[in-house]
C-alpha cells in the first residue's frame, strides 16, 4: 500500500500543473462564453421587448466538459506512461502492472471527475449568482437551473458514467496504436456510435416504431398509414438494461486497457 501510495504522489507531483492549466483555461473560455451570452441576451431582451436568454448556450458546454475534459486527461495519462523516458522510469517501480494502472486510472479519472465536479459546481452556482444579479434578468425571472434542478437530481450519476464510458475507449485506443492513437480512436468511436444509433433506430423503425430508446426515454408505436402514434415510456426493464450497457461496456474496455498495458510491458 506504501509502495502504491508512493507511486500515486510521484504521478500527481508530476502531471499537477496540467490539470492547473486545463481549469484556468477552461474557466477563461467559459467566462468569456458567460459574458457574450448575458451581452447577447440583454441585446434582444432589447429589442424584442420581452425576456431572451439563452441558458442553453451555457449549460451545453459545462455539460460536454466532463467527455471532452476527460479524454484530455486520458492523452496525458497515456503520455505520462508511455514517453521513453517516463516509460523507463515507470517501469522501473518496484510495484505491479495493476497498481500501475490503478493509479492512473485514480489520478485521470476519478479524481479527474470529482475535482472538475466540483470546480464545475462553483462555475455554475457563481454565473447563476451573476446572472441573476443583472437588471434586465431580475425584471423577468430568476434562473437557477442548475442550483435547483442539476445539484439535486441524479444527474452526476449520468456524467460519471458518460465520462467513464468514453474514457474506457480512449484507454484502450490510446494503448493499442502506437502512433496518432487519439485521432484513430476518434474516429473509429465516431463511426461505430453513429452504426450504433443508425442500427438501433432502424430496429425502433422495423417495429412500427419512430423513437431510438438510446436516445430518450421514449418510444413511438405507429398505429395507422396516417401518421399517428402513440407514446409510451421506456419500460423499467428497458431504462434498467441502458443503464446495465453504460455500465458494463466501460467495465470490460477498462480491463481490456490493463492486459494492453500489461501486453506492451511484456515487449
Amino acid at each position: 500500500m506504501k509502495v502504491f501510495l508512493n507511486l500515486l504522489k510521484k504521478e500527481w507531483s508530476e502531471n499537477a500543473k496540467y490539470f492547473l492549466y486545463y481549469y484556468l483555461g477552461f474557466t477563461i473560455i467559459f467566462i468569456g462564453l458567460v459574458a457574450y451570452v448575458c451581452y447577447d441576451g440583454y441585446m434582444k431582451t432589447q429589442e424584442y421587448k420581452q425576456f431572451v436568454f439563452s441558458y442553453d448556450s451555457i449549460l451545453t458546454p459545462m455539460i460536454f466538459s466532463f467527455p471532452v475534459g476527460g479524454v484530455i486527461a486520458v492523452y496525458w495519462g497515456h503520455n505520462s506512461l508511455f514517453k521513453r523516458k517516463k516509460m523507463i522510469q515507470t517501469l522501473t517501480l518496484p510495484v505491479s502492472n495493476l497498481q500501475k494502472w490503478l493509479c492512473l486510472f485514480t489520478i485521470y479519472s476519478i479524481s479527474f471527475f470529482i475535482i472538475s465536479l466540483i470546480w464545475n459546481n462553483i462555475l455554475m452556482i457563481s454565473v447563476e449568482a451573476f446572472i441573476n444579479s443583472l437588471e434586465f434578468v431580475k425584471r423577468y425571472r430568476t434562473i437557477n437551473n442548475w442550483s435547483n434542478q442539476v445539484i439535486k437530481s441524479n444527474v452526476f450519476i449520468f456524467f460519471l458514467l458518460i465520462l467513464l464510458f468514453i474514457q474506457s475507449i480512449f484507454y484502450v485506443g490510446l494503448f493499442h496504436f502506437k502512433k496518432y492513437g487519439i485521432i484513430k480512436t476518434l474516429f473509429i468511436s465516431i463511426v461505430i456510435v453513429y452504426l450504433f444509433f443508425e442500427h438501433t433506430s432502424s430496429m425502433a423503425g422495423f417495429f412500427g416504431g419512430y423513437n431510438n430508446p438510446f436516445k430518450g426515454e421514449e418510444l413511438g408505436l405507429g398505429i395507422d398509414e396516417d401518421k399517428y402514434f402513440a407514446m409510451y415510456n421506456n419500460s423499467k426493464l428497458i431504462e434498467f438494461l441502458l443503464f446495465i450497457f453504460t455500465l458494463s461496456v466501460p467495465i470490460i474496455l477498462f480491463i481490456a486497457s490493463y492486459f494492453r498495458l500489461k501486453e506492451r510491458e511484456l515487449r
